[in-house]
């Protein structure tokens, strides 16, 4: 009795520490292979490989119906299958942050054993795919890409040449590799990830929206007994911590990493049940998180009065340091957008397109420490002329016209609105409010207007096109009552001419 009272605790036991998989059932899964799902951010898209069509792993794009909390039935994305010959495996489908791009690989058409290719959204389709290229793409294996949430990070996994190496199931070992995007918009030379990441034997990397995160596969003393996901931060030192092993999931089979969504709380992926691959998702405990989660912000962009929608730029930027963190587009057939930020930071977002006014936007995440989606409808009203633009956080030097650099972020709009619309010209203006004589009023406000006007001037913009013009306290919003007022009525605007 007391040997039958220890296996059943050892059995409890061992259940408990288990991964605890759930499966996202039909239509998503079938009594074919399904394998390597790409989850969008908010959960309601999944891209995965399947073998349902005459037995050849191809790309499906299923999505979530809140209402019915169910899966839709998987499309085929033909633009992309058909792109390749009927008996062309494609694998590894990972779908960009802000849902526009697909990343996957196959070793048809290509440059070597492997290629990393690209497909863009266009509406509810995908476009044909194009190659990578060089330098991502080499006359070896070069695969399953992950891409940061910025789109300036390419990670994937490459040919180990000095090593020969096999995990005890006979899987091929890997070296990860980063790329980053350069000035240009071409991606630069990968970089090999250096130890502790990089041990001689890893596979498939998944990037967090953080930039800081990165979770994998390896093939490492101390697992379990084959492949196992590890987690990876990246220090402000520049150098990774040593890989913590998500012991809550790992088993001493093959584990490889799966997708992850952008509460960082859940991990898609394929497990062999009953004899056949399917896709499941397993909750990620605190402790094998991200340090910080996610805020995702998404909608639409449409035109104020047709209620059409609107091929436009989207900037992040970081509203306490103004450093630019994100640029990216939206959808341009249907208007939509998604970006996804950590917490703990205050964001600003700026949309512009041609022929509009820019629209901005403030995210407090500062003090959100939950996940987090805000559905922001976003609408941008078309240029017209003498309708006065306020400029937000113009900052000069008390009583003076020097133009602080906090500024910057907020000119550099209007340099992005002209350099957008070369057919217009502004009159930029500068106000004050009643505090101070007159005639020095009207000075300081020229030389602000000045200041400012002389910034554009140098990103570029041509002198002929913009007017300043100081206009002192002749001009108030509201009545220079308060304190709170006197603050309105000091700014810097901008006119179409």
């Amino acid at each position: 009795m007391k040997y039958f009272s220890v296996f059943i605790f050892l059995t409890l036991y061992l259940t408990s520490q288990a991964q605890q998989l759930h499966s996202i059932g039909n239509p998503v899964n079938s009594m074919h292979t399904e394998y390597a799902p790409a989850i969008s951010p908010d959960d309601k898209t999944i891209i995965f490989q399947s073998s349902r069509q005459g037995g050849v792993y191809k790309l499906y794009e299923s999505k979530y119906d809140e209402k019915t909390k169910k899966w839709s039935e998987p499309k085929y994305l033909s633009n992309i299958n058909n792109f390749f010959e009927s008996k062309t495996y494609i694998f590894g489908p990972c779908l960009s942050y802000d849902g526009n791009y697909l990343y996957f690989c196959t070793d048809e058409k290509g440059m070597g054993a492997m290629d990393i290719w690209v497909s863009r959204r266009k509406g509810k389709e995908w476009t044909t795919p194009s190659n990578l290229g060089y330098p991502i793409n080499t006359d070896g294996y070069d695969g399953f890409p992950a891409v940061s949430a910025d789109g300036k990070a390419l990670y994937f996994m490459r040919d180990n040449k000095n090593n020969t190496n096999r995990t005890n199931s006979g899987l091929e070992c890997y070296d990860l590799y980063v790329s980053y995007k350069q000035p240009n918009g071409a991606w630069g030379e990968p970089e090999k990830l250096p130890a502790p990441v990089n041990m001689g034997c890893e596979r498939i990397p998944r990037i967090m929206p953080d930039g800081k995160t990165l979770y994998f596969s390896s093939y490492r003393p101390g697992g379990k007994g084959d492949l196992d996901i590890y987690k990876s931060v990246l220090g402000p030192d520049g150098k990774w911590s040593n890989p913590q092993p998500l012991n809550f999931m790992n088993t001493n089979t093959a584990d490889n990493t799966g997708s992850i969504n952008g509460a960082c709380d859940r991990m898609y992926i394929a497990s062999k049940q009953m004899n056949n691959w399917d896709i499941f998702y397993v909750d990620i405990p605190p402790e094998y998180r991200p340090a910080t989660t996610n805020i995702v912000v998404e909608g639409t962009i449409t035109d104020t009065t047709t209620q059409k929608p609107i091929a436009a730029k989207i900037q992040v930027a970081d509203l306490e340091t103004k450093e630019i963190l994100i640029e990216q587009e939206n959808n341009s057939y249907d208007g939509t957008y998604m970006v996804v930020v950590p917490t703990g930071k205050d964001y600003e977002i700026t949309v512009s397109a041609k022929g509009y006014f820019f629209n901005s936007m403030e995210i407090n995440a500062k003090e959100i420490t939950t996940y987090k989606e805000i559905d922001k409808d976003i609408k941008l009203e078309k240029l017209k002329k003498d309708k006065s633009i306020p400029l937000k956080n113009i900052y000069f030097d008390f009583d003076s016209y020097k133009l602080k650099p906090e500024s910057y972020i907020e000119l550099d709009k209007v340099v992005r609105l002209m350099q957008e619309n070369p057919e217009i010209s502004i009159e930029l203006s500068a106000h004050t409010d009643d505090r101070g004589k007159d005639d020095y009023n009207m000075t300081l406000s020229n030389n602000r207007a000045k200041s400012a006007a002389e910034y554009i001037f140098s990103k570029g913009i041509d002198k002929t096109r913009i007017v300043s013009k100081g206009y002192g306290e002749t001009k108030p919003l509201v009545p220079n009552s308060t304190d709170e007022n006197r603050a309105i009525n000091r700014r810097v605007e901008f006119k179409i001419l």
